[in-house]
Formats: C-alpha cells, sequence, structure tokens
C-alpha cells in the first residue's frame, strides 16, 4: 500500500521523502495531515518530511534542500566536498540547480549553474551531488587558496580524483569563465608538491610550510 511504498522510498533517502514523492507512492494530500498529525511523518522543510523515529543526521537535511530546491538540484561546493571527505566538521547546506531555476530554501544557499553537466553529477549516500573534480572548481568559488589546496590533498590522498583530471576539467569550464577556476588554476601552478600524488596529508602540509617559509624542500 501507499504507507509501504513510502517507507520503503524514504529507507533508501535517509528516512526523507518529498511530498510529489509521497503522492506518486499513492498517498493522498489528506493522508499526508493524517499522518503529520499522528507523527509518523515530521516535517523537515516545506515539501519535505521525515519519517518518525529517525535519528537526525547532517546527511538527512541535506538530502532535504535538494529535495526542497526541486527536480536537478544536487549537493555542491562545501556540501559536496563534505560528503565527499574533501573537507572536515559542519559544513553550510549548498546545492547547485539550473540556471533557469530560483528557488528559496530557508538555510540553504543555492547556487544557478549554467554549465552543469550530466557527467559532473552523480550520488553520494543517497545524496545527489556534483562528483569530486566539479565539487574542487566550485570549492574555488567560497573558499581561499589554502582551504582548496588541503581539499585538493585530501582528494589525491583518498584518490577522489587526480591531477590530470583536474587540469582537463579547468582547461573545459575555464573557457567558459566558470567562477572558482582561477582560484583552483593558481593552486595547481603554486603547489608545493608539484603534481606528485602524496601517500598522506603530513607530506603536502610540510611542504607548504617549507614553501611558505622560502625553505628548501629537501
Amino acid at each position: 500500500d501507499a504507507d509501504r511504498r513510502v517507507a520503503e522510498l524514504a529507507a533508501g533517502q535517509n528516512a526523507v521523502i518529498g511530498r510529489h514523492q509521497a503522492l506518486a507512492c499513492g498517498m493522498t494530500g489528506a493522508t499526508l495531515s493524517r499522518r503529520l498529525a499522528e507523527g509518523r511523518l515530521q516535517r523537515l522543510l516545506p515539501g519535505v518530511y521525515v519519517m518518525a523515529g529517525a535519528p537526525p543526521s547532517w546527511q538527512q537535511r541535506l538530502l532535504g534542500a535538494c529535495i526542497a530546491a526541486g527536480p536537478s538540484a544536487v549537493a555542491s561546493h562545501r556540501a559536496a566536498a563534505r560528503l565527499w571527505g574533501l573537507l572536515d566538521g559542519e559544513q553550510p547546506l549548498e546545492v547547485t540547480v539550473p540556471l533557469r531555476r530560483a528557488p528559496r530554501v530557508r538555510h540553504v544557499a543555492v547556487h544557478r549553474s549554467t554549465d552543469l553537466t550530466s557527467d559532473q553529477v552523480t550520488r553520494r549516500r543517497g545524496v545527489p551531488v556534483t562528483n569530486p573534480l566539479r565539487t574542487m572548481v566550485d570549492l574555488g568559488h567560497v573558499l581561499g587558496p589554502e582551504e582548496v589546496e588541503d581539499a585538493l590533498d585530501r582528494g589525491l590522498v583518498s584518490g577522489r580524483f587526480t591531477f590530470v583530471g583536474l587540469e582537463r576539467l579547468l582547461d573545459r569550464l575555464g573557457r567558459c569563465g566558470r567562477s572558482g577556476c582561477g582560484v583552483l588554476r593558481r593552486v595547481l601552478d603554486d603547489r608545493a608538491l608539484g603534481d606528485q600524488r602524496p601517500d598522506g596529508l603530513l607530506e603536502p602540509r610540510m611542504a607548504r610550510l617549507l614553501r611558505d617559509a622560502d625553505l628548501p624542500s629537501a
């Protein structure tokens, strides 16, 4: 029945479900209102619900933000970087939508894009998200060079992307004037280890300290 289909769908979405998804599962608006009144569903954002009893999480709120922002919305920028392990700690909820759309979601930073293509989008832990390469370019729009360089080293160490792959995407997006390309390009050009893939984070961080202190690396 509709309740079972809603529960099954939410189970693969961090216990989150959108109103339009619940209706597509056969649940009526009146039934949705009853489930909210009964406490079986809880409101996360306008038009977005979470199953009762599910432990709250940052990923839950991020997926809710994507659903609330509408079709084609994906987690991006710092939110995507956290999902991929490129940044630590609590990060703001950020999503990207096509340029023609301008949703307003409370406590969510919404970016509009003309050049986000399907090959730059995937899913991680149930959340639609920009892939690691595109995420690195977008980070250059919201973070400074030092933080972008640290995210770069994390991605290289974990094998999320390669130096060559980043340069290819930069060449592709740089021709379009994509914001963030300049910061990432400077980080790549000035990197203390060049295009070398480090074995761990200590090596690039030490190399940066030596570079910034104008000391020889060996």
